[in-house]
């Protein structure tokens, strides 16, 4: 996983105390591009975590922390799940920031996402495979709240045309595996194209526009597949 994420080194140091009955395990991945490093973390990422104001993001899990820091992927892994070792541990993570520099290069992926009705911390980029589908690469996603719906939405951005194409012809063809009624009809403004998928039930819906294939998958009602269409449409 961290190779299709173009992984280019490890570093890692253990710390112990004297008699080694408690440690910090620190890892810090080098991962190339702001894109890698965000991607595995987001991967990787514990949902249900709080996320701390660590890195460009970050959360805590008992006492070990995670964080995304410009081209690097950080994981600071402690023995133990108590006050002293936490603050002990965050003290390294922020000597750590403090010796690594993050360049501030933007990651242009995560503004493919819509910041209306997002929720938080919940962005990903898959390299591969994104949302299960071995047809998905090079994908951000992000989830939204509409009403009281949670629905996952997916921009695959690939580097010609081409790869556009391969991304439609495996949506279909997995559409066609579940014997889909697919319907479709010109992008907005008559470019690209969109495509709604009814599965008896659960519904897909696409839009591709040159290279950029979006879309949301197994939506449970019609009409919600059918807003979210609409506003993958206007959003172009």
């Amino acid at each position: 996983q961290y190779i299709s994420y173009d992984f280019v080194g490890l570093t890692y140091r253990g710390l112990a105390t004297d008699d080694g009955t408690r440690f910090i395990d620190v890892y810090v991945y080098d991962m190339g591009t702001p894109e890698g490093a965000f991607g595995i973390y987001s991967v990787e990422r514990d949902p249900d975590a709080e996320g701390l104001p660590l890195g460009r993001r970050g959360y805590r899990s008992g006492s070990s922390f995670f964080l995304w820091h410009g081209t690097y992927y950080m994981q600071v892994l402690a023995s133990d799940a108590d006050d002293a070792l936490t603050a002990q541990t965050r003290r390294v993570v922020e000597d750590l920031l403090q010796s690594l520099p993050d360049a501030g290069s933007t990651v242009p992926g995560l503004a493919l996402l819509s910041a209306a009705g997002l929720v938080a911390d919940s962005e990903k980029y898959y390299a591969n495979n994104a949302l299960g589908f071995g047809f998905l690469t090079h994908t951000w996603s992000a989830d939204y709240q509409v009403d009281d719906v949670r629905v996952t939405v997916f921009v695959s951005t690939q580097a010609d045309d081409a790869g556009a194409d391969a991304v439609v012809a495996g949506y279909r063809s997995y559409l066609d595996d579940f014997g889909a009624k697919i319907t479709v009809s010109p992008g907005p403004g008559g470019t690209g194209e969109s495509l709604f998928g009814d599965m008896d039930g659960y519904y897909d819906v696409i839009l591709r526009q040159g290279s950029r294939v979006a879309g949301a998958a197994l939506l449970e009602d019609r009409a919600l597949a059918e807003h979210v269409l609409s506003v993958l449409r206007s959003e172009g």
